[in-house]
């Protein structure tokens, strides 16, 4: 699933299936067509990709707080998923300044999980491709919502130049890093309006850092108050191994 969602073209997920199909056959020797096909929706043929968006698989029936207390497993009834996903979706618009009338159908259903998913990894990050409208920052939001993460945004202005970019940056990595919030950075196309912000992104993803984002003063305070909480919390491979 977490390779099949980075995938966008018919032919690339034809390619996927086929793949997982063979693979399925060779190595645990079973026909993967014929174990889908009691969930398989009866519109659909078997030799069609669509076939595997009758598997869903997230955390969202669990009752944990946050994505990472729950359990990660195959959801067997959709329409209990989809009982859910509405009830996290009032419970945002009834606390939200501003509510979110959607209608949560399979797709945009299957979507939300997709973004939960990419919550749930490690630097999980995702481009989210769509005409005007379709529902990539609502969509973004809910799910945010689902897994308890907090969305951090940066507000673009006339005036806005570089400092004011690093500024948001600083704060972004210290709500992650020094307050240890779980946050989603979620940026629009009409947003990202400089080249500044397209690298300093490209840093962020590749490599995790921000060349010279910090002054060495505030860089050595912040690793200090890491080091505290990293011996509060007994994560000695953080002090053994330095802190970056």
């Amino acid at each position: 699933r977490v390779f099949s969602d980075r995938l966008i073209s018919d032919e690339d997920q034809e390619w996927f299936y086929n793949a997982l199909n063979r693979v399925c056959h060779d190595q645990i020797r079973e026909d993967m067509k014929t174990t889908l096909k009691p969930i398989a929706n009866d519109s659909v043929s078997l030799e069609d990709p669509e076939t595997l968006r009758a598997l869903k698989f997230g955390d969202l029936l669990g009752n944990e707080l946050t994505t990472l207390d729950r359990s990660y497993d195959e959801i067997l009834t959709y329409h209990e998923v989809q009982r859910r996903v509405e009830m996290y979706l009032e419970e945002y618009n009834s606390i939200s300044k501003k509510p979110m009338p959607l209608v949560m159908f399979s797709f945009a259903i299957e979507h939300v999980l997709r973004i939960c998913r990419i919550l749930r990894m490690p630097g999980g990050n995702a481009l989210l491709v769509g005409v005007g409208g379709s529902g990539r920052q609502s969509l973004t939001r809910l799910a945010s919502y689902m897994c308890s993460f907090d969305i951090f945004e940066v507000e673009i202005t006339k005036m806005y130049n570089v400092e004011q970019w690093r500024d948001d940056l600083r704060n972004l990595i210290r709500n992650c890093g020094l307050e240890g919030k779980y946050c989603v950075f979620l940026l629009s196309d009409t947003q990202l309006r400089f080249n500044f912000m397209f690298e300093d992104l490209n840093n962020m993803l590749n490599t995790s850092e921000v060349p010279n984002l910090f002054e060495t003063e505030d860089l050595m305070q912040a690793i200090d108050r890491l080091r505290v909480i990293a011996k509060r919390e007994h994560r000695e491979d953080i002090l053994s191994q330095g802190t970056n």
